[in-house]
């Protein structure tokens, strides 16, 4: 949830099934499907705007929907899905699904960075300092704050918001 997300919780129900207590019983829920929200970006920034994304996941139904005018697509998903892969012009791009750090946290800055297209290679590479020396400044210069390379307080609110997580 992102801090502006607002949780209501319902007060409890109880019911009650009948059924013989010397027996076995299966009980099945629904799951709703979760609303997956994605900006693919060129180079530049820009979105790709009213392009044609297809996305599929092991839990869920492909679907082919198209960008926004700012490159954003929504696609709904199984709430037990783990990886989604969305593929534009040909190019596939496979999505961790809900597994993001704290922003606080080295591996939260990294995963945000790489999300946004600042940090390309592996998420997890703590040993590699220098390009996320850069990633950093490149972020910080597009932002418009003081370029230090270092994930500052400062930093960490504006990638947050820039993120939205």
């Amino acid at each position: 949830m992102a801090r502006t997300d607002e949780l209501f919780v319902p007060e409890h129900e109880g019911k009650t099934e009948p059924a013989a207590t010397s027996a076995r019983h299966t009980f099945r829920t629904r799951l709703g499907t979760l609303l997956l929200y994605v900006t693919l970006r060129q180079w530049d920034r820009r979105g790709f705007a009213s392009e044609p994304i297809h996305v599929e996941g092991v839990a869920a139904l492909p679907s082919s929907v198209d960008t926004d005018e700012h490159g954003t697509v929504s696609a709904r998903i199984h709430p037990l899905e783990e990886v989604v892969r969305v593929t534009l012009r040909g190019d596939a791009l496979g999505l961790r699904v809900g597994h993001l750090e704290p922003v606080e946290t080295l591996a939260g800055v990294r995963a945000r960075l790489a999300n946004l297209g600042y940090l390309l290679g592996r998420v997890d590479d703590d040993d590699d300092d220098r390009e996320l020396w850069f990633a950093l400044q490149d972020f910080q210069a597009d932002a418009g704050i003081a370029v230090t390379g270092k994930a500052e307080a400062s930093t960490l609110a504006v990638l947050f918001e820039e993120h939205g997580s």
